[in-house]
C-alpha cells in the first residue's frame, strides 16, 4: 500500500501509533516527551523493559494502550543511546519489525513522525523516506508519517 503522507498533529490520529526511541528509558526531548505525557503506562512499561536489556536498537516495544482506546503504540528503539543519532539501518530495521507485528495482528495502518530525522538527525528525503516508501510497497498496511511543519 502506498505511504500516506499529512501536515498536522500526528495525536489527533485515531489509531495506532509510532515513535523513535533509544534503549536507555529515557523519554525527555521531541515527540516521545508527549508520548511519555500522554500514556504514562506504556512509558513506564517502556522503562523497565529497557533496564532489563530488552529493548535493543532495531527492535521495538509494541504496546497496547487501552486507557484512552484500544490501539497499539509502537517504540522503536532507533538508536542506543538518546544523545547519538540514529542510524538509517537500524530505522530501517525497526520499521520492518513494527510492520510484521502490524500485519501478525491484523492492523491495517500505523501513523508516525519522520522516525529518525529531527532530534535522530538523519535526512528525511536521503535517507529515510526511499525506504519508507520501498517497505510501504511491500506491505498491505498503510504507513501514514505525519511531517514536520
Amino acid at each position: 500500500m502506498p505511504v500516506e503522507y499529512r501536515k498536522g498533529n500526528l495525536f489527533n490520529y485515531k489509531g495506532n501509533l509510532a515513535h523513535g526511541t533509544n534503549m536507555q528509558g529515557v523519554m525527555g526531548k521531541g515527540i516521545a516527551v508527549e508520548f511519555k505525557r500522554r500514556f504514562p503506562q506504556m512509558f513506564s512499561v517502556y522503562k523497565q523493559t529497557c533496564e532489563a536489556g530488552k529493548h535493543l536498537p532495531g527492535t521495538i516495544f509494541a504496546f497496547k494502550e487501552t486507557l484512552v482506546g484500544d490501539f497499539w503504540i509502537y517504540n522503536l528503539c532507533v538508536k542506543s543511546h538518546w544523545r547519538l543519532k540514529s542510524e538509517s539501518h537500524v530505522v530501517w530495521t525497526s520499521i520492518k519489525t513494527m510492520v510484521e507485528h502490524l500485519e501478525n495482528n491484523d492492523q491495517t495502518e500505523v501513523a508516525m513522525p519522520t522516525i529518525g530525522c529531527g532530534l535522530g538527525g538523519l535526512s528525511w528525503e536521503k535517507q529515510v523516506k526511499p525506504f519508507i516508501e520501498e517497505i510501504g510497497s511491500t506491505t498491505s498496511c498503510n504507513l501514514i508519517i505525519y511531517l514536520q511543519e
